[in-house]
């Protein structure tokens, strides 16, 4: 059984307001629809009438009805108009019934439907019906209405017209106008059309139908089912049918033209584009070659009336950049240039270059005609190339501060003092990060910092050494933290920097103070031939003999143990087959001319290293020969890598700018398809 709170729950389900009455006709009960239908709390209607919603005849003849029902008992159906909420009027439609308690309590019980939106609706419809039939009557598209059962058809004037003939010239049936349809069309015709019959999605078939001066005309007939049988076939269809012969000639021409287009970008290499943007802002891509794949990993259908595929494509941080750069050359109508990365699924991220001039046309779309092409190569090249510089630029840093140290040795005198005061101040330009580096330099207890100096966890240093003895320190810190990479956040090659300062630091300690002056010498030489890689030697061409300094050993990986100075042994086995003859006694003329002889060697891990040599001073016996030379030999493969880099960078230039003179003369060729294209259409 149903109790209170059930029924009240049951009730406010209901979408129609439903109330109910006393013999007072004053409301006992109203649902949530009630309340909701006059914008009023269910307390403020409870116990009243609700006359003032009403005019006073209305009031008096809703009471009247009320009255009637509750005394006859026969129910009755009125259509009102009353005020709702918030002032609107509505029409309404009221059934009132009469209710009788098993105590024999008589009730007025009502349910309220809202027929404003049916009355609008009504009124809507007449004006379509009105609109519809000016258009049938305006547009140039005929009318049919054929009985699939009978075969009987109606057609109206503009579809005899379309077809050449005057109103009712023949007779509206299937059997006439399948007479009509081309010979090569009807079986798939009347196959779409039976699909047509037995679905609810109806038919759009485009065909051809011979006019009555006996010429063919491409049409497009579309029907939907309006009457069907209990099996769900129908029995009744109406349609429209359209003319699409000129349609039809300007799709062959254009089919002709995209054609001709990708014949002529079939082997471009990347993407020409004709690009356009909407007035609403959007964009969209109506020519694409086929390169459109590689650079976007889409293809030219997908893109000619939606951007998406495209904006999908962009590499997420490029996105905004790229649409910025398209909305700046709208706005500006100058050329749009662009690099830009590509993520398509699958692959690694890609760079692309693209190049475009903007035109406006009168309706106030914006059309870019352009190309884009694949540089990844190119920035993985500059990418080498910039990190190559850098590295060099390091190097040359470290280089000059070496010079600089051996210049304030030089200059000093023995002055350790003054020596140790101004080399601290130039070791922080060295390293990478000179405007946060500090150093310090401690030398028998007494310290010497730069001004901004702070002990910090990002420390590098190295000691000073006399004679394996310990006689003071440097240390270099950083102020703010950096990036791990070989000693902490410093440099391998920064850290052989800081031994090469506390090696010439101690040399120059010892120096001063007297003690082996031709050791300390040596180690200073040696120190700068490993940071610039460059050592020297002594070449005795009577004897085939060459003397090496320790920097020529490690240029050229031989083991100083081993190697015992003569040409024929371990030299001949390192320098390359081929340019072997350079270095050979009877070209010993040419090292004379001081000028650098460039060679080859073969290291033992068989890498192929490139030396520069270049004589210095030479000896002649009494005849004018040549017998001794003296000169240093410099690893110029770092160089030598970089200058083919650049050769080769040179070349990939060359190249892109040949590719872009032949996309160039490519896009004038498309320009005038396009425009021979827009002639035909207009």
């Amino acid at each position: 059984m149903v109790d209170t709170l059930s029924f009240d729950t049951i009730l406010n389900l209901i979408d129609d307001p439903v109330f109910v009455k006393n013999s007072d006709l004053r409301f006992i009960y109203v649902n949530d629809a009630l309340c909701e239908l006059f914008g009023m709390d269910r307390e403020k209607i409870i116990g009243k009438t609700l006359g003032e919603s009403l005019s006073k005849d209305q009031m008096k003849s809703s009471l009247k009805v009320d009255r009637e029902v509750l005394d006859s008992g026969k129910s009755n159906t009125s259509v009102e108009s009353i005020i709702g909420k918030n002032g609107i009027l509505l029409n309404i439609i009221t059934k009132k019934t009469q209710y009788t308690d098993d105590r024999g309590n008589k009730f007025l019980v009502g349910v309220i439907h809202n027929s404003t939106n049916l009355k609008k609706s009504e009124e809507a419809f007449m004006k379509r019906k009105e609109l519809y039939e000016l258009t049938i009557s305006a547009v140039n598209d005929g009318v049919w209405d054929w009985n699939v059962v009978t075969g009987e058809a109606f057609f109206s004037d503009a579809y005899y017209r379309n077809l050449g003939y005057k109103n009712n010239e023949f007779h509206a049936n299937y059997t006439k106008w399948r007479t009509l349809v081309h010979p090569d069309d009807i079986e798939r015709v009347e196959r779409e059309l039976q699909q047509g019959v037995v679905s609810d999605k109806g038919f759009d078939i485009s065909l051809r139908m011979s006019t009555k001066q006996g010429k063919w005309v491409w049409v497009s007939t579309r029907g939907k089912a309006i009457e069907k049988d209990i099996n769900g076939s129908a029995i009744r269809m109406v349609g429209t049918l359209t003319n699409i012969t000129e349609r039809k000639k300007m799709e062959e021409l254009l089919r002709v033209s995209i054609e001709k287009f990708e014949k002529l970008t079939e082997n471009v290499p990347g993407l020409i584009f004709q690009f356009t943007r909407r007035l609403d802002g959007t964009y969209f891509v109506p020519i694409a070659s086929k390169g459109i794949k590689d650079i976007f990993g889409c293809s030219p259908k997908d893109v000619v009336n939606d951007f998406s595929p495209i904006s999908k494509a962009l590499f997420p941080g490029d996105l905004a950049r790229v649409l910025n750069a398209i909305e700046t050359s709208a706005k500006n109508m100058t050329h749009f240039t662009c690099e830009f990365r590509v993520q398509i699924p699958g692959k690694p991220i890609q760079w692309i270059y693209s190049n475009s001039r903007p035109e406006k046309f009168d309706d106030g779309t914006i059309t870019w005609y352009g190309y884009n092409f694949n540089i990844t190569d190119r920035k993985i090249l500059e990418e080498k190339m910039a990190t190559l510089k850098h590295t060099l630029d390091e190097r040359y840093k470290e280089l000059d501060c070496l010079y600089s140290i051996s210049k304030i040795i030089e200059s000093t005198g023995n002055n350790i003092d003054k020596i140790l005061s101004e080399v601290v101040m130039i070791m922080p330009n060295a390293f990478q990060y000179p405007e946060i580096t500090c150093a310090k330099i401690v030398y028998e207890g007494k310290e010497y910092k730069t001004e901004n100096y702070r002990a910090t966890e990002w420390k590098i240093g190295s000691a000073i050494q006399l004679e394996e003895k310990i006689i003071g320190s440097v240390d270099v810190c950083y102020l703010e933290e950096k990036a791990l990479i070989d000693e902490g956040p410093f440099e391998k090659e920064e850290k052989n920097l800081i031994d090469a300062i506390t090696e010439r630091l101690g040399t120059a300690a010892g120096k001063i103070n007297g003690e082996a002056n031709l050791i300390e010498s040596e180690r200073d030489l040696n120190s700068a031939q490993e940071v610039a890689k460059v050592g020297s030697w002594k070449w005795n061409l009577a004897k085939k003999e060459v003397l090496w300094s320790d920097e020529m050993y490690r240029i050229f990986g031989i083991d100083k143990k081993t190697y015992k100075g003569r040409l024929g042994d371990a030299i001949s086995s390192v320098i390359h087959p081929e340019d072997l003859h350079l270095v050979l006694p009877e070209n010993a003329p040419s090292f004379s001319d001081k000028k650098p002889v460039e060679y080859r060697i073969i290291l033992p891990d068989k890498s192929i290293r490139y030396i520069s040599a270049l004589a210095g001073e030479s000896i002649k016996d009494v005849n004018g020969g040549i017998v001794f030379i003296t000169g240093t030999a410099q690893d110029i493969t770092e160089k030598k890598i970089a200058d083919n880099a650049l050769i080769d960078k040179v070349a990939e230039l060359e190249i892109m700018n040949k590719l872009m003179i032949n996309r160039e003369l490519t896009m004038i060729e498309l320009k005038k398809e396009v425009e021979l294209l827009k002639s035909k259409l207009t």
